[in-house]
């Protein structure tokens, strides 16, 4: 079976979406494996603080409330 570059990029997008979002997803790719659980933790958590203060930024513009309804 052939992988295109696509496929293989899709791949290793979906295991960073899925390492940072919860420590229990599972991921394929080594390097990522690599990462001591505490370590993934400690991202997991950066991560979603992040977003979080992403959010509260861009609330404004597009939110349901927003100028332009997002």
């Amino acid at each position: 079976m052939r992988i295109s570059a696509l496929t293989s990029n899709a791949a290793v997008y979906y295991d960073i979406v899925n390492f940072l979002q919860n420590s229990r997803f599972k991921v394929h790719d080594e390097r990522l494996k690599n990462i001591s659980p505490e370590k993934r933790k400690e991202l997991i958590m950066q991560c979603h603080k992040n977003l979080n203060i992403l959010e509260e930024l861009t609330e404004s513009l597009w939110g349901e409330c927003a100028e332009c309804s997002g």
